[in-house]
């Protein structure tokens, strides 16, 4: 209450300095009674300039307290913060019920100096939100930078890991190609091979046939000329004992019983 006191005067004087509606309110709404000094309502206030003030602009100011303001009286902080409002809302009822005569217009360097401590006190705090919502922006704004490096650097890094990884899978096909061509090159010479292998066993075989079939032919003219031998011996009547011709013999005389290769039917002598 005593803050409120001490405020009262300045508040009082402000609103006094141009009218503004603020309800209906009379002479016999309010004190009618005299004149209070300033000293008597400010106490302990010494700021020079200030005479009096009418105990009529009291009522008034309260009711501007209560209604256009969140303040108690004795709030001084509160009073303060929003004295402009509460002046702006006592400034009709102050008119109505003292005059503007009465009221003096000395007092807002009283008002300024009972704010003063709360007015620094208002600045520091401003000035404190101020500074901490600077930093809060500067850590914000670093965070980010931050935050951008660590998403380039992870771009940047995925971007490598990306290259580096096509760069292997083009080392990898290139490899696969090279291992495909070397099978596929493998794969012809074993073909050529097998190939030739076949080849060589169908001449093989072919040259077998023809030594079987060569060994048979001089198989047959020999046995040819034994049964010729035979038929010599059974014509001389030497059947039994050693036979007189041999197939030696049978050679030195006979030269047509050898089938020459190139003239069949000529034959090739001894």
């Amino acid at each position: 209450m005593k803050n409120f006191i001490t405020l009262l005067p300045a508040l009082a004087l402000l609103a006094s300095a141009s009218p503004l509606h603020f309800g209906n309110y009379t002479s016999s709404d309010v004190s009618s009674s005299d004149d209070v000094s300033f000293e008597h309502l400010a106490g302990n206030t010494t700021t020079p300039g200030i005479d009096s003030l009418p105990s009529c602009a009291l009522p008034c100011i309260q009711i501007a307290v209560k209604t256009a303001s969140d303040c108690e009286l004795d709030d001084l902080p509160c009073l303060c913060k929003q004295r402009a409002k509460i002046a702006q809302a006592a400034k009709k009822c102050i008119l109505s019920t003292c005059g503007a005569k009465k009221t003096q217009k000395k007092v807002r360097p009283q008002v300024q100096a009972l704010c003063k401590a709360e007015d620094k006190k208002e600045a520091e705090r401003r000035k404190a939100e101020k500074k901490k919502a600077k930093e809060q922006e500067d850590a914000r704004k670093k965070a980010e930078k931050e935050q951008k490096e660590r998403d380039k650097k992870q771009r940047e890094e995925e971007k490598k890991k990306e290259k580096e990884e096509k760069k292997k899978q083009k080392e990898k096909e290139k490899e696969e190609k090279k291992k495909q061509k070397e099978e596929e090159k493998k794969k012809k010479e074993e073909q050529k091979a097998w190939e030739k292998l076949q080849k060589e066993e169908a001449k093989r075989l072919k040259e077998e046939e023809k030594r079987k079939k060569k060994e048979k032919e001089e198989a047959d003219a020999e046995a040819e000329g034994r049964n010729e031998e035979r038929d010599v011996n059974e014509e001389r009547g030497e059947m039994s004992g050693e036979p007189t011709f041999t197939l030696e013999k049978v050679k030195a005389k006979h030269t047509w019983w050898k089938i020459d290769k190139e003239h069949p039917v000529k034959g090739e002598p001894f």
